[in-house]
């Protein structure tokens, strides 16, 4: 006997192996059923969609010896009391027309929600989309009652502070900035103290942009450099009252949150004593726009961080360095007082983390 032929004799059959077994006449009712099983079973073959109950219901085949076996293949087993088509004259499943075996396999398939969905269902805060669409109620509702006049944007990211304001110089409308994941963790632990925290972040936010709006573009910065804890101040006084509670009841909610994470609630802003008075700050002059030479040694700054990024983000496009190096002229990432090697190590930090970001969005 060849060594081939020896091969084929002791080679298992394909499709033997543990777990249950597909689907066999011949197998012998071992399980002793009980009502609890049928009613499990019962719901389900309701919980399918109903397509799928009616095309099984319709179509009789063999009385599953087992409940796991039903599961498995229920296109294959009935049982009594659950699909097997007690009152009609059925057709085998087993001499299905191509059409009608189409039905059965689509039976087959359960009406559950997807695991990312059931993860949106219950944790808002999971992914950047369901965070967006969790908190635009909550940002618009803010805006007005804090009495915002322009549009706010929001934009979900995975990193950085709970809660950013982001203004712009160029223009473009000003936009809330979320850290998802931070809030996902401990929407997991208590979703309705999270939620308390995520309003007072929203509302603190907006309290800024509505600063801005008072003071104007030199004034905020005035009142930032010269007053900040002031300032943060002011911007919790806003919205304490948009929110309708007070600082002892946040601090409460806070440390509350703090402790069914394990941790502990260190404030984030230092006290100020007194009443805040940002409005000393008020300047609304213009920024005067670039001279000539300006213009020229932007361009120049242009070209060189243009050149140096495409060696830190190679993977970035042209627009994406574009925008991040317009980005880092507006924030004056490179100082006079640099090296070059302290240039170098601070414009690819924040290159890379700014790539990161736009791709979130």
């Amino acid at each position: 006997m060849s060594r081939r032929t020896r091969q084929r004799r002791t080679r298992p059959k394909r499709g033997q192996g543990q777990g249950v077994s597909p689907p066999s006449r011949s197998v012998s009712q071992s399980h002793t059923w009980t009502e609890r099983d049928i009613e499990e079973l019962r719901r389900i073959h309701e919980a399918r969609t109903g397509q799928a109950q009616v095309t099984d219901e319709a179509l009789v085949a063999p009385i599953a010896p087992t409940p796991h076996h039903w599961i498995r293949y229920p296109e294959r087993f009935d049982i009594h009391g659950v699909d097997y088509p007690e009152l009609k004259t059925p057709k085998a499943k087993r001499d299905l027309e191509p059409h009608e075996r189409m039905a059965v396999v689509a039976a087959k398939t359960e009406a559950k929600p997807r695991v990312d969905e059931q993860k949106i269902v219950t944790n808002p805060m999971e992914t950047p989309d369901s965070a967006k669409k969790h908190l635009a109620d909550t940002v618009e509702k803010y805006r007005r009652k804090l009495g915002v006049k322009g549009e706010v944007k929001m934009s979900a990211r995975r990193r950085g502070t709970p809660a950013l304001m982001r203004h712009f110089r160029d223009g473009r409308t000003p936009q809330i900035e979320v850290n998802y994941s931070h809030f996902a963790s401990t929407w997991e632990k208590d979703p309705e103290l999270t939620q308390k925290y995520l309003e007072y972040a929203i509302a603190h936010e907006l309290a800024h942009q509505k600063q801005f709006e008072d003071l104007g573009w030199r004034g905020y910065e005035k009142a930032f450099k010269q007053a900040r804890a002031e300032a943060e101040w002011d911007a919790d006084g806003r919205a304490f009252k948009a929110m309708g509670t007070t600082r002892e009841d946040l601090d409460d909610v806070m440390g509350r949150l703090a402790k069914k994470v394990g941790g502990t609630h260190d404030k984030a802003h230092p006290p100020f004593k007194g009443e805040p008075d940002i409005g000393r700050f008020k300047d609304h002059t213009p920024i005067e726009k670039p001279k000539p030479e300006i213009d020229r040694i932007a361009d120049q700054m242009r070209a060189t961080y243009v050149k140096a990024l495409g060696g830190v983000i190679p993977t970035a496009t042209q627009e994406e360095v574009a925008s991040i190096t317009e980005k880092a002229i507006s924030e004056e990432w490179i100082r006079s007082s640099d090296d070059a090697k302290t240039a170098m190590k601070r414009v690819s930090e924040l290159a890379r983390a700014e790539l990161v970001r736009i791709r979130e969005e």
